[in-house]
């Protein structure tokens, strides 16, 4: 017959139950500071490029269903004489739309007074918000908003031009993106 001793135990004690609680709110504070850290570094990469644009217009720059690119005829001086291409669908576009949008894409020490009306011209549209024209000169060495009625001082997007200049050069060059010549 088994002995009715009690049984002593002599290993490490069973583990607490709070050990899981511990590591629950572990991984959830964790979580918090990375939302938090996210968050903060999101506003410092964008903050200065969407205060220059507007809430308006960097919506539709990020979002805009319809982008349409424009570039003036050389030497004709006049803005109605260009050519348009669909830039909806673009490969890259995602990234230009991006690129737009990030302060690292812009020289905050270098500005122009450039009179031109521009060479190039992203055109954003939606229907339900409304729409921004942002010129670009022939080089895309500088950009600004560009109304009928205003013009935003430039800003030298330097750092991105030769990647502008690509693009834009490609969907200017590519056969089946041209609309109607206007």
């Amino acid at each position: 017959m088994p002995s009715k001793a009690p049984i002593q135990r002599t290993g490490p004690p069973p583990a607490s139950t709070i050990s899981g609680k511990w590591l629950i709110i572990g991984v959830v504070t964790v979580a918090l500071i990375g939302a938090v850290g996210s968050w903060v570094f999101r506003f410092y990469a964008t903050h200065r490029i969407a205060q220059y644009w507007g809430p308006t217009n960097a919506r539709l720059i990020r979002d805009a269903p319809e982008v349409t690119l424009a570039r003036v005829k050389p030497g004709s001086g006049d803005r109605e004489a260009k050519e348009t291409f669909d830039m909806s669908q673009a490969h890259g576009m995602a990234h230009l739309r991006n690129a737009l949008l990030e302060n690292q894409s812009y020289n905050w020490t270098t500005s122009s007074t450039l009179n031109a009306d521009g060479n190039w011209f992203l055109m954003f549209r939606d229907p339900s918000i409304g729409r921004v024209d942002v010129a670009f000169s022939e080089d895309c060495r500088f950009c600004w908003m560009f109304s009928e009625e205003s013009r935003s001082p430039s800003l030298s997007c330097e750092p991105i031009a030769a990647g502008l200049l690509t693009i834009f050069t490609e969907v200017a060059n590519a056969p089946s993106n041209a609309e109607t010549s206007r």
